[in-house]
């Protein structure tokens, strides 16, 4: 940044006393992101003013895109904020793909270097010039310009501020590469995630990491109970086959009362059987409007009623997501459907059930679909639930969404279903759909 922003002749006409009148400064203010290069040293982690360029990462609530490159062994290496343009394309194709290739590209980082921004410490910037110091580190205090030669504090909250953006996003950055570590590699990296306590948005993706219930408890304790202002939370389990015990995720979720996005998932994860602590603490999140639980392939869960439960607490809900689709275990849904009927403002409904041999009855979301009038996209699988015989509950609640636009249910190798006639009758009353399909 510096040498393209600054003119390089006549440094001190582009650098003056105020670094936020740089025309380093002004070139950060109108970029849309920042790459971060590491040497062998992580020397960025140190110098005043790459930190003051994290000052102004900061400032701007994490709304730049952040990529981190190195070279290591002679071989390039980036970690990027999102897909490249391939892995995106793929991602479109076959969802999952992309962020495996994004997984894979980035194990070689040299996660040491990236450990270096854990303790990042604002104050011990060093500088060629001392006045560069005193100035940055005064600027980021929030002093006048007239003031910027004042000796430097020795603490200042912006100082903390600053320190704690630096070091959890680091951590967030560093997670992919970590987590095929499992709990003794990621215990470093908790604390530095849970730096920022004015966080709103968290993306945490284990997916395919040996983590176990004590790093789950570990996550929960340490991150989760100090990052309370959260909003949007994502939180990635998928074929995480250690994890049997998410209690903990469900003691310290209860109290992020201010969450609007939620995405939990748990595909895969063979040993887990008991989300209950998941349902109560559900009820708490009264302000959320978009929820996603993925428990596909969870073959040793069996019980969901805790998630009906407190599923009927959440009359804010426009976007649901629960999937059970090979859950094979489970095959009482009813707690969980009838509480479907509290959520009248629904707008978007995904469930598939698709493989869950062990599921007989779904009259209660029959009973519960007739109330979510303002529905417009409606997603429901029940290929190869080959207990599965009557679906006539389901029909007759279909004709009272009258402004669905959009409808998918899946019957196929339901072999105990003979009759599907109600819902082939209630088809006629929905006058706006554009879209249907039914297989059969």
């Amino acid at each position: 940044m510096c040498a393209y922003a600054n003119n390089q002749h006549e440094l001190g006409t582009d650098i003056g006393a105020d670094p936020r009148q740089s025309s380093f400064s002004k070139a950060m203010e109108l970029s849309k992101g920042m790459l971060l290069i590491l040497d062998d040293a992580a020397t960025p982690f140190c110098r005043i003013w790459c930190l003051f360029e994290g000052s102004m990462y900061a400032d701007q609530g994490m709304a730049l895109y952040l990529d981190i490159a190195t070279v290591h062994h002679s071989e390039p290496y980036v970690i990027t904020e999102g897909l490249l343009k391939e892995e995106t394309r793929l991602e479109a194709v076959m969802p999952g793909w992309g962020v495996r290739d994004k997984h894979r590209r980035e194990q070689g980082f040299p996660l040491e270097l990236l450990e270096h921004g854990y303790v990042i410490d604002v104050t011990q910037g060093q500088a060629s010039r001392d006045e560069d110091r005193v100035h940055i580190l005064n600027s980021i205090a929030g002093l006048p310009v007239e003031m910027l030669d004042n000796a430097v504090a020795a603490s200042h909250p912006s100082y903390g501020s600053v320190n704690g953006v630096l070091r959890s996003t680091y951590a967030e950055a560093a997670l992919p590469i970590t987590s095929g570590g499992g709990d003794t590699a990621l215990t470093h990296l908790w604390p530095a995630m849970a730096a920022d306590a004015g966080r709103m948005t968290l993306v945490v993706d284990l997916l395919g990491s040996p983590i176990t219930n004590v790093g789950v408890l570990q996550f929960a304790e340490v991150v989760l109970r100090k990052l309370m202002g959260l909003r949007h939370l994502t939180l990635i389990f998928e074929g995480c086959n250690c994890v049997s015990d998410v209690s903990a995720l469900g003691v310290s979720l209860g109290n992020l009362t201010q969450l609007g996005h939620l995405h939990m998932g748990f595909t895969g994860c063979t040993a887990l059987s008991d989300v209950s602590a998941l349902g109560v603490s559900l009820g708490n999140l009264t302000q959320l409007r978009h929820l996603h639980m993925g428990f596909t392939g969870c073959t040793a869960l069996s019980d969901v009623s805790a998630l009906g439960v407190s599923l009927g607490n959440l009359t804010q809900l426009g976007h649901l997501h629960m999937g059970f689709a090979g859950c094979t275990a489970l095959s009482d849904g009813s707690a969980l459907l009838v509480s479907l009927g509290n959520l009248t403002q629904l707008g978007h409904l995904h469930m598939p059930f698709d493989a869950c041999t062990a599921l007989s009855d779904v009259s209660a979301l029959g009973v519960s679909l007739g109330n979510l009038t303002q529905m417009r996209h409606l997603h429901m699988g029940f290929t190869g639930c080959t207990a599965l015989s009557d679906v006539s509950a389901l029909g007759v609640s279909l004709c009272h969404l009258t402004q669905l636009q959009h409808l998918f249910m899946g019957f196929t190798g339901c072999t105990a279903l003979s009759d599907v006639s109600a819902l082939e009758v209630s088809l006629v009353y929905l006058t706006q759909l554009q879209r249907c399909q039914m297989q059969l």
